[in-house]
């Protein structure tokens, strides 16, 4: 062993936390259904005046020359009409090799229609060039277009043409949303022919989005969808939720519009088509506030309630637009869950607390999964970093409103911690009992931690009792 001078090696290392930040709330998800997941590039010309000989028409790098008497891979004949020029024009692009390949072309009284072979491949026909005396006139063109899901809508920008106009419409619909619009909606395109939702449910599982709408869902389908929101929440721990037409599903996950007609200046939509303007509503809603009493400045027209009818409705877990004498507002923002139980109570069922639950549970989630689970050893001073973690994210959405200040605390949880090592032989229940909680605490607990958090969640403006005296 070879020495040299003496030496000193400092390293610094982090000790520092990931901190846990609010994630991006406010996503809709939306299913909706077109005939085809492609949609087939086509441009149609007409010809709209004769062409002589030695006329060319150039098509997709392909010059074709206009002759009188032959029609071949790289000649078209002229014709006494336009019509049959147009129909000899067409032939000459089919038995073009280069073009036959992706397009197909036909004539019907002058026009010529080129389309993609392959839908959806990214073949729009390129435009026509003529030299010469004669004139092809542009009459349409169809993009080129496949339905990859999901296509991500932040703006009426973003609603690809290719959509049917009724979809089109569910999309800009759902755009409206409330104090801001969603924060973006992912689009899933399932064919029409479809005979259930499971293609779509299944890429959703592993994607992120807040609520889910599907404005052509029929009556039989909806308590399926209803069943899918609960096993995500329950089973896959998932906190994700839907905005269904008459749905008693009596669950948080579920906000069930109950609205039978609601009619803008210029159309009337059913339950199922309006889910789509509630599910942006509620999206674009701030942490802060809630959907109660929102304005709906396009409705002209929905169902009218007496005041015992819209409380009965309200305490059935029924959220529905009503009408106050001067404006169609969202009578209060409540989702269908009913039957309280010990674990769950009131509070369980507002749209604006379960949300705030969301969240939390997600982020702190988030980001276990992240940067704790598998990257630290189980020691206490590792503990208290996660613990520190998350009471720094409960400060954080004190400034931010969203939970009560001064009220929130997360610790290692002692009695669990008791339990623990009473039942795995660490020490016996003598032993516990002798043992200072701080002692519990630090205690090895092999790769369980244990943590107790208590939280209060401010709630918003939403019934005022004012009492005067005269």
């Amino acid at each position: 062993m070879s020495l040299g001078l003496p030496s000193i090696t400092i390293a610094f290392k982090s000790t520092s936390i990931t901190a846990i930040t609010r994630s991006q709330r406010g996503i809709v998800a939306m299913i909706i259904k077109e005939t085809a997941l492609a949609v087939a590039g086509k441009r149609v010309v007409n010809v709209s005046k004769q062409l002589v000989a030695g006329d060319t028409i150039s098509f997709n790098g392909i010059t074709f020359a206009a002759t009188t008497d032959k029609t071949d891979a790289t000649n078209f004949a002229i014709a006494a009409n336009l019509a049959t020029t147009a129909t000899n024009i067409a032939a000459a692009l089919n038995d073009n090799s280069t073009i036959s390949a992706l397009y197909t072309a036909a004539a019907n009284s002058g026009d010529i229609t080129v389309t993609e072979k392959i839908a959806g491949n990214g073949n729009t026909p390129p435009v026509f060039s003529v030299t010469g005396t004669g004139t092809l006139t542009q009459e349409s063109i169809t993009t080129s277009y496949s339905f990859a899901s999901p296509i991500t809508v932040y703006t009426t920008t973003d609603v690809p043409d290719a959509l049917s106009a009724d979809n089109q419409e569910q999309i800009e619909l759902c755009l409206k949303g409330y104090q801001t619009p969603p924060k973006k909606i992912l689009v899933y395109v399932i064919e029409t022919a479809e005979e259930n939702y499971n293609a779509a449910l299944l890429l959703l599982e592993n994607a992120r989005w807040d609520y889910l709408v599907i404005p052509g869902i029929v009556t039989a389908d909806v308590d399926t969808i209803a069943t899918w929101i609960k096993t995500m929440r329950s089973t896959k721990d998932k906190m994700v939720k839907a905005v269904l037409p008459h749905s008693k599903a009596d669950s948080e996950g579920i906000v069930n519009f109950t609205n039978t007609t609601i009619t803008t200046a210029s159309k009337t939509y059913t339950t199922a088509q309006y889910c789509s303007r509630i599910a942006g509503l509620i999206a674009g809603t701030p942490m802060t506030i809630s959907c109660t009493f929102a304005s709906l400045s396009e409705v002209v027209s929905c169902d009218i309630y007496t005041k015992e009818e819209m409380d009965t409705k309200i305490a059935a877990g029924e959220f529905f637009i009503m009408y106050d004498g001067t404006k169609y507002k969202v009578a209060r923002g409540v989702n269908s869950f009913v039957t309280t139980i010990e674990s769950k109570g009131g509070s369980f069922k507002k749209v604006k607390l379960i949300d705030a639950m969301d969240m939390i549970h997600d982020d702190i989630k988030t980001t276990a999964n992240d940067s704790y689970i598998g990257k630290y050893s189980n020691s206490y001073d590792h503990k208290c970093l996660l613990i520190s973690a998350i009471q720094g994210y409960f400060d954080q959405l004190e400034l931010d409103g969203i939970l009560d200040r001064k009220k929130n605390s997360v610790a290692i949880d002692t009695e669990q911690q008791r339990v623990y090592l009473l039942s795995n032989g660490d020490f016996t229940q003598a032993e516990l009992a002798a043992m200072k909680d701080q002692t519990v605490n630090e205690a090895n607990t092999r790769d369980q931690v244990f943590l107790a958090a208590s939280i209060k969640i401010l709630d918003a403006i939403e019934d005022i009792k004012l009492g005067i005296s005269i």
